[in-house]
Formats: structure tokens, sequence, C-alpha cells
């Protein structure tokens, strides 16, 4: 046996090896190192620690000093005037009933971390530009809070009150990984997991869809002690950004941006809902969440008026909100953000990164429209709008030049979202119910977002 083919069975076992100074340490499942596979590890020691230097130094040559994608300089951007704050900070919270394997768990979702190379990415700064590199390794820990003896009487509250600080904590985005977990134990077979990540390594597809879904997959193999499910990606995020980079370079762009410049012309620079204080000079970037159910009457009556418009449900509830935003700010051109997923291959469809891209919807309420008229306009903007979603946001922005304004975002300031599937649908831990769990974040980076779920939060 070569010492391919025994990192390749030591891959299969799901065996991970690194080197620290002159010492190789590994992390396995239980039972996964038999004696044979031990005596191999301890007589070929200094062989596997020569071939993973050599790897982890080829790897950093490869990886090093990689350039942000637009979305990250995005980030990056207001991460520079909001140093210290949770507002790009995204998380999935659950209730966990049954038996639960934490071995299994925490061995799943390092085995994501393996796969996506951009959870394993951190922002350096390269004589002053903002640039990311990819490491090679990040074992992440499972940190167990185990509640089950504590005396009070509530020790779900307990477990929400601690999770909502971690939520709330802060990444620094030099310091890798930007991705942690808490998990509490409430008794034998309650617990509450807490994933928390930055919108710079993961948009909110990513997290509720990808990562969630292949979580579930790998922890009803891992728990079954069966190999990974999962087959290589095709694509890592650095192809990503490679191909988006090449893409801005083509005059393609030019004739979204030219759309743009004209369906944005004469918006007004800044709407304002009336408040009873004055807007800060610089955006704190604090705020709080409102969620109400629709009732089931309404709801039906909304989505027969779908059918009989023959326009989406996303279209529908855009309207309304634009409408409701046309009464409060007394504008006749409403604008509102909404978010596009860039997936546009099957490759990325399974790729977790921070890949979506705003978009800017205008609605005019020029002579006072009817409802119906409204959603033929939301129907039109948005058609119009997902044609021309291939012109990344950051040079919609550096093109238009609305100036740069520390008290509110550029472009829009009302945020619009649609999930046709509730937070955590795609999660499901064999041998376990799992309940989605609200946890205020305390932030708003929009001066109003509006998110409509399907069925309801």
């Amino acid at each position: 046996m070569n010492i391919e083919e025994l990192l390749q069975m030591l891959r299969n076992r799901r065996i991970s090896l690194w080197v620290d100074g002159e010492n190789l340490h590994y992390r396995a499942p239980t039972g996964a190192i038999t004696p044979f596979i031990r005596e191999q590890i301890k007589n070929r020691k200094t062989e596997l620690i020569d071939l993973l230097d050599h790897q982890a130094r080829e790897y950093k040559a490869q990886r090093d000093h990689q350039p942000l994608s637009f979305a990250q300089q995005r980030i990056w951007f207001f991460e520079q005037l909001i140093s210290g704050s949770p507002a790009y900070n995204a998380y999935c919270a659950f209730r966990i009933t049954g038996k639960l394997s934490v071995s299994a768990l925490e061995t799943s979702i390092n085995e994501i971390i393996r796969r996506h190379e951009i959870l394993r990415s951190r922002c350096v700064n390269s004589g002053g530009r903002p640039l990311q590199e990819f490491l090679p390794e990040i074992q992440v820990k499972l940190h167990t809070i185990d509640l089950s003896d504590d005396a009070s009487l509530d020790r779900g509250k307990k477990a929400i009150d601690i999770a909502t600080e971690e939520v709330r904590r802060p990444f620094n985005l030099m310091d890798a990984p930007l991705f942690r977990m808490r998990l509490f134990k409430l008794d034998r077979r309650k617990y509450v997991l807490v994933l928390v990540s930055h919108h710079f390594i993961m948009d909110g597809y990513s997290f509720r869809n990808v990562f969630m879904e292949e979580l579930s997959k790998f922890y009803e193999a891992f728990a079954s002690g069966k190999p990974s499910p999962l087959p290589a990606l095709g694509i890592q995020f650095h192809d990503y950004v490679e191909i988006e980079q090449r893409l801005a370079e083509t005059d393609r762009l030019n004739l979204h941006l030219e759309y743009w410049r004209h369906k944005l012309k004469g918006i007004p620079q800044l709407m304002q809902l009336p408040s009873e204080h004055s807007r800060p000079l610089i955006t704190t970037y604090r705020g709080a969440v409102q969620r109400f159910s629709i009732n089931n009457p309404l709801s039906e009556d909304i989505k027969i008026l779908s059918r009989k418009l023959r326009i989406s449900l996303f279209m529908i509830y855009l309207a309304a909100f634009q409408a409701l935003l046309c009464r409060y700010t007394n504008e006749t051109k409403i604008v509102v953000g909404t978010t596009a997923t860039q997936r546009p291959s099957l490759e990325t469809e399974a790729l977790i990164g921070p890949l979506a891209n705003n978009l800017v919807l205008v609605t005019d309420f020029t002579g006072d429209p009817t409802f119906r008229d409204v959603c033929k306009q939301a129907y039109e903007v948005t058609t119009e709008a997902y044609c021309h979603q291939d012109l990344p946001f950051e040079k919609l922005v550096e093109a238009m030049r609305p100036g740069r304004n520390l008290g509110h975002n550029p472009l829009f300031q009302f945020l619009f979202m649609f999930h046709e599937n509730s937070r955590g649908a795609k999660f499901h831990l064999k041998g376990t119910k799992s309940e989605w769990l609200p946890i205020e974040l305390g932030t708003s980076r929009f001066d109003l977002s509006c998110t409509v779920s399907k069925p309801s939060i």
C-alpha cells in the first residue's frame, strides 16, 4: 500500500490528519481506527508529515490572496463602517427532540466544512486591499452546554438566552472560521442547536437550503456508520469568483447596465418613513422583528387573486408592500430591493457561499393606480429585473454614483423577501423531530425589511 492509497483509506473512514510542528494528529469517528490503520499511521508518520506539509504549502500557494466576489466586497465595505456589529450575522436555530448522536452531528458539520472551501476562508489585508484566503483544514468543535441538571424551571428559556448572546456576538473577518455552533442539552431527549455564520461566507439560501440539507444527509449516513453519501463538488467558490470576474469584463454587462440606468432614472435618492426621531448621520443597524401570521381565509383569497392575475405570490405580496410604502412615504416612485440567487448552473446549485445579488424594483404610483394595476406592474418590473440580474449590484452602484451616505443604503432603503418554504424545511436529523426556533438578532441592515414565508413563520 503506497502513501496515497493509505490517505484514501483514511478519507473513506472519515479519519482526518493534520500536522502541528513535528506532531501528527488525527480525528476519527468511534471505531474507525483499526489496529492495522493505527500501525500504518505510526510506522509512516514521517512520510505522512512530509506529504501533508507539501500539500499544505501547495494549497497555500494556490489559494493565497484570492480576490473577493462582488458580494463579499460589499460586505467588507460595510464591515469597515460597522466593525463590532452582528448586522451581517446569519443563524439557524432548532429545538430537537429524540435520540441525538452528538458525535455524528459534529462529524457531519466538519465534513461540510471540509467539502466547501468557503467555510474555511477568512479576509486578509494585502497592501490595503481586501482579499480572501482559503485554509487547507479547519476542525470545529460542537460545544455542548448541559443544562439537564439545572434546577431552574425553564431550561429552554435559559438556552435561548445564551443562544441569543451567541447569535449576537460579532465575527472578525480576519479570524477563521467565520462559523460557530452550540448545542444545549435540556434533558436526555431534548436539545437546542444553534448555528451562526457570517454573510461573508454564506448567504441565506446557502444556509437554509444547501448547508441544512447536506447536514441532514451526512448525519443520516454517519449516525448509521455509513460513508459520505454525496459526490465531490465540481466547482468551488474561488471558481465562481473567477467566472464572475470574467463576465464583468465582457460587453454583455453593458447591456444590463443600460437597462438599469434607464429603469432607475429619477428615483428618489432617499425614501423615508415618518418617525419620531431624526435619521442618524451614521447608521447604527439596530433593529427589531415583528412576526405575525396571515389567517387562512385571507391567505386563500390572496392565492385566488394570484391565479386570476396569473402572477406569483411573490408579486402579490411585493405589490402590497409597495402600496403600504407609498401611503407612508408619500412618494410616487416606490423603490424596493430584493435578492436574486446567482446560481446559473447545476454545479452552483450545490455550492455554499455569498452568491446572492441585490435587485432594485421600482413601481410607479403616479395617477393613483388600482391594486390590480400595481400587481401587473410588479409582474413586469420583477420579470425584467430577473432578466438583467447578472449585473452585480456593486457595479450598478458604482455606475449610478448615488453618493455614499453613511446614514442610509445606496439606491434602496427597503427590502422585500419571499421564501417558498418555511425556514428549516430542508433540515431533518434521522430519529429526531426538529422545530425552527426564532431568535432576535437585534439588527436591521435596512430601514424596513419585509419577509414573507410560505407557510408563515
